[in-house]
């Protein structure tokens, strides 16, 4: 199946790139070398990275309640503060701490709760994506979504990968406005990508990650990226996609 998503990769690739238990292995094997230079950045204090999270799966239901969890209801991050927001009304985060990292994380929601909740046409009146002229269905960031994100040092795409959620991955515009919201990374040096498929609690049926990346056509985009399985009702596998993305924000 990775073949298929990326047929230049050799069968070692693959097996480098897309293995968790590999990629287990090799963090333990660094692990010394990880906590020594940890250890050295601690004397050298820096701004927290900026991560921007977004996405269909942010105001689907089923896993609109997943920021709801990482603030409230969850004993994996601690809220340490909040950061203030460099556009009127966008941009604004919360500071959190995953183990020894900390780190902004910004959402971006299409409107105000009231207003998504008010409107049912979600297209109507959109903050995040404007679509393109008469005739054409093509989608691109709203000025304000485009430096909220160009401005962040990652991305997290939220996506409802429930069973139920299967027709949408195929509507034009859901592809299109994932399309539209990775714009920048393409015009970036270092951006990487974190798409988590989210469900309800481990009782839902959901779409396998390789399909939701092959949905999603990720083997097109040049920066890290990968897909984690979420559970919301316990953040279960949130973790380790975290894990992942702060590593990745610490090497550029």
């Amino acid at each position: 199946m990775y073949a298929n998503l990326q047929p230049n990769w050799t069968e070692k690739d693959i097996y480098i790139k897309c293995s968790p238990d590999f990629n287990r292995i090799r963090r333990r094997d660094y692990f010394v070398v990880h906590q020594l230079s940890s250890f050295l950045r601690s004397f050298i204090p820096g701004p927290s990275p900026k991560i921007v999270m977004l996405g269909p799966g942010l105001e689907s239901a089923g896993s609109n309640r997943i920021v709801r969890k990482i603030l409230c209801d969850s004993s994996i991050f601690d809220v340490v503060g909040f950061s203030a927001g460099e556009h009127t009304g966008m941009g604004a985060g919360i500071t959190l701490r995953l183990n020894s990292h900390c780190f902004d994380l910004i959402t971006l929601y299409s409107n105000t709760k009231y207003e998504r909740e008010q409107d049912r046409n979600p297209q109507r009146s959109n903050r995040l994506f404007v679509s393109g002229k008469e005739g054409k269905t093509s989608y691109c960031l709203t000025p304000a979504a485009r430096d909220v994100i160009r401005n962040g040092n990652a991305l997290i795409y939220v996506v409802n990968s429930s069973k139920a959620n299967e027709a949408a991955f195929r509507n034009d515009c859901y592809k299109e406005q994932f399309s539209a919201a990775i714009s920048s990374l393409r015009s970036s040096l270092y951006f990487p990508l974190l798409v988590i498929a989210a469900v309800p609690d481990s009782s839902t049926n959901k779409i396998a990650a390789i399909d939701v990346s092959r949905m999603l056509d990720l083997s097109t985009v040049t920066s890290p990226w990968q897909v984690h399985d979420v559970e919301v009702d316990s953040l279960f596998g949130m973790t380790e996609g975290m894990e992942w993305l702060l590593q990745q924000t610490q090497r550029w």
